[in-house]
C-alpha cells in the first residue's frame, strides 16, 4: 500500500484554507486550485524529507497569511451580470386597443466596480419592455420613463409597476451585495458557500382603474438557483438566466391574475 505524501499535504492545506475561510466570513474555496503551492523533493528513494526548520515554517505561515487575505481585496463580492436569453411570450388575447396598459420598470440594483456586466441597466430594462410587448400587444401600451415609478396610477388605466430589486450572480454569499431596495419585503434564505448562486428579484404592483375600480395588487417574487462550479462562467450564466425565465413568468402571471374581470 502506497501512501502519497504530497496528495495528503495538498489535501491539508485545503482544509487549512477552507477553515480560514470560514473565521473570516469569505470563501476562497474556488480559489485554492490557483493558490501557490508549496512542493517538496526527495532527496533520493531511500531518504525521505527532513523536517522544516523554525525559520522556514514562519515563511510558511506568513505565506498561507497572504494566500488568504490577498484574495479579500481581489475578488471578493464581485457579482456577474449576463444578457438574458430572449424569449417568446404569448400573446394575452383578453385585451383590446380600447385597454390603455402603462408600464414603469425600475433598475434598483446595486452592483459595485468590481463586477463582471455584459449587461448594463438599461439593456435589463429594454428585456423587460420586450416582454410586456409581446404579451400586450393587442392593448394600447404605454411605456414611462424609470421616474415614474414613484408616481401614482393612472386614471382609467392599467398601471404595471416593476422593480427590479435583483438580477445578478455570484460565488458563495457574495451575491447578497447586489440586492437593492424596491419597495415589497423581500426575504431571502441560505446562499451556500462554494457554490454559483444567482438570483432575480422582482416587486410587482398592477393597479386597475378602469371604468371607476380602485383594485390593487402587489407581490414580491424571488427566484435563485445554485450550481457547482464544474463549468467556470457558464455554470453561472445558465443559474442566472434559469432564475430569469422563473421570475418573469410567474410576474406575467400575477399581473394576468390581478386584470382578469370576474
Amino acid at each position: 500500500m502506497f501512501f502519497n505524501l504530497e496528495t495528503a499535504k495538498s489535501s491539508k492545506r485545503k482544509e487549512q484554507v477552507d477553515e480560514s475561510s470560514r473565521l473570516i466570513g469569505v470563501d476562497y474555496s474556488c480559489l485554492f486550485p490557483f493558490m501557490v503551492t508549496w512542493r517538496y523533493q526527495r532527496l533520493d528513494k531511500h531518504r525521505t524529507v527532513p523536517p522544516f526548520s523554525q525559520k522556514s515554517n514562519m515563511k510558511r505561515r506568513l505565506l498561507s497569511m497572504l494566500i488568504i487575505l490577498i484574495p479579500a481585496f481581489v475578488c471578493a463580492q464581485k457579482l456577474y451580470v449576463w444578457k438574458p436569453k430572449k424569449q417568446q411570450v404569448a400573446v394575452r388575447p383578453f385585451y383590446q386597443k380600447s385597454d390603455t396598459i402603462d408600464v414603469i420598470i425600475f433598475d434598483g440594483r446595486i452592483i459595485n466596480n468590481k463586477s463582471k456586466v455584459e449587461c448594463t441597466s438599461e439593456e435589463v430594462i429594454n428585456e423587460f419592455k420586450d416582454i410586456f410587448r409581446q404579451a400586450y400587444s393587442n392593448a394600447t401600451l404605454i411605456i414611462h420613463d424609470s421616474k415614474d415609478y414613484n408616481k401614482k396610477a393612472y386614471p382609467n388605466h392599467l398601471t404595471i409597476k416593476v422593480g427590479i430589486a435583483a438580477y445578478h450572480a455570484g460565488f458563495g454569499s457574495d451575491i447578497q451585495v447586489g440586492i437593492g431596495s424596491v419597495g415589497g419585503s423581500f426575504s431571502y434564505g441560505f446562499f451556500p458557500k462554494g457554490r454559483w448562486n444567482a438570483l432575480t428579484s422582482l416587486y410587482v404592483r398592477a393597479f386597475d382603474k378602469r371604468d371607476g375600480n380602485d383594485n390593487k395588487v402587489q407581490k414580491e417574487i424571488s427566484h435563485t438557483a445554485s450550481k457547482s462550479n464544474m463549468f467556470g462562467y457558464k455554470s453561472a450564466k445558465n443559474a442566472l438566466n434559469e432564475t430569469y425565465l422563473q421570475a418573469t413568468a410567474e410576474m406575467l402571471l400575477v399581473i394576468d391574475n390581478s386584470m382578469m374581470e370576474e
